[in-house]
């Protein structure tokens, strides 16, 4: 397998962003500049201040970061970028593939609510099987989400690991058949 020809260049993350102007001035300033840049990563809220998602985890677009998520989207690929986002899953395992059956009960994608408790304290389901969070993915990449830049998941097990990159690699896949993943 190859990866795609834009992940072998520079790719530009941020530590935080100021509303949807500085979000979009950024690839127009490295459009002006000439910077040779392919893809711009966005952190997630909570691993930054103010990141592309509500909540580390989460897949619910910042309202003032991201009011319009496809407008917004399409304007960084008119700019030639891939849009890469930062996304946190945590626990202990992650079991199966992508294709297969989703027989666990639903899960949010983030952490799980817990009334009382300050979102940032909240835990994430000890246990997730791919096939049922991967579809979480699917409105997200819908918009325009090139890709994902998972990180942590320092608490799984080695298989787990595992099936975390080939989810990513393997989902992918499926909702974008003639691309290569990143």
């Amino acid at each position: 397998e190859m990866p795609a020809l834009w992940t072998l260049g520079y790719l530009q993350s941020h530590r935080t962003l100021a509303g949807p102007d500085e979000l979009l001035g950024i690839p127009k300033t490295m459009r002006e500049k000439k910077l040779p840049c392919d893809g711009l990563i966005y952190l997630g809220t909570d691993f930054c201040p103010s990141g592309w998602n509500t909540h580390n985890g989460e897949f619910a677009w910042h309202p003032t970061n991201f009011p319009d998520p496809k407008k917004m989207i399409d304007t960084i690929h008119a700019d030639h970028f891939k849009v890469i986002m930062h996304i946190v899953i945590e626990g202990k395992t992650l079991t199966g593939t992508v294709n297969e059956p989703c027989t666990a009960a639903p899960l949010p994608p983030g952490r799980i609510p817990q009334e009382g408790v300050p979102i940032q304290q909240w835990q994430y389901p000890p246990d997730r099987q791919v096939s049922c969070y991967w579809p979480a993915h699917k409105p997200l990449m819908d918009v325009g989400v090139d890709a994902w830049w998972p990180d942590q998941g320092d608490g799984f097990d080695g298989p787990s690991r595992l099936n975390r990159h080939r989810m990513y690699w393997e989902g992918t896949q499926i909702y974008r058949p003639n691309e290569r993943p990143f």
